[in-house]
């Protein structure tokens, strides 16, 4: 049911599909982009990937326009930090880690030279009606609805 004035969308796929075919580097920078918009429910919107390198940082209508830059900033992704412990590349099971912005990353990393590129991705960003906050807020009353059938059945909202 697409969203109207007064209600929500509802998906009845999950909308975060399997990430498995979008690049290491875009799903870490997914994951990054939703701590951001963690970090002020309030005026972002969940990040999503459009296709496999589309990185969308959404803000509310009413953020200002700092906001709007925050979540344009580029995330930087070397693909160094895409390998755990064992050299394996990360498969996205759990979701991605979080990349750390550009500042950090140099300051984290060794001063010997890597062979690793570090890759640059600079989310679209939109304005959207509906914050995290709002969303988070529906989706918890409505998997606290215990007199609509079938309740107990519901997993996520």
């Amino acid at each position: 049911m697409p969203a109207t004035a007064d209600a929500v969308a509802v998906f009845t796929a999950d909308p975060y599909r399997d990430l498995s075919a979008a690049p290491a580097e875009y799903r870490r920078a997914l994951r990054f982009a939703q701590e951001r918009a963690e970090s002020n429910p309030t005026q972002f919107s969940p990040p999503y990937l459009y296709n496999e390198t589309t990185l969308v940082a959404p803000v509310t209508v009413t953020a200002p326009s700092l906001v709007l830059q925050q979540a344009a900033a580029t995330i930087w992704a070397s693909s160094a930090q895409l390998t755990e412990g064992d050299g394996q590349e990360t498969t996205g099971n759990g979701g991605p880690e979080p990349v750390a912005d550009k500042d950090a990353v140099e300051s984290s990393t060794p001063t010997e030279p890597s062979a690793a590129p570090e890759v640059s991705i600079t989310p679209a960003t939109k304005r959207l009606t509906y914050s995290l906050e709002d969303l988070t807020s529906v989706r918890d009353e409505v998997l606290e609805q215990t007199d609509i059938p079938g309740y107990d059945q519901l997993r996520t909202a």
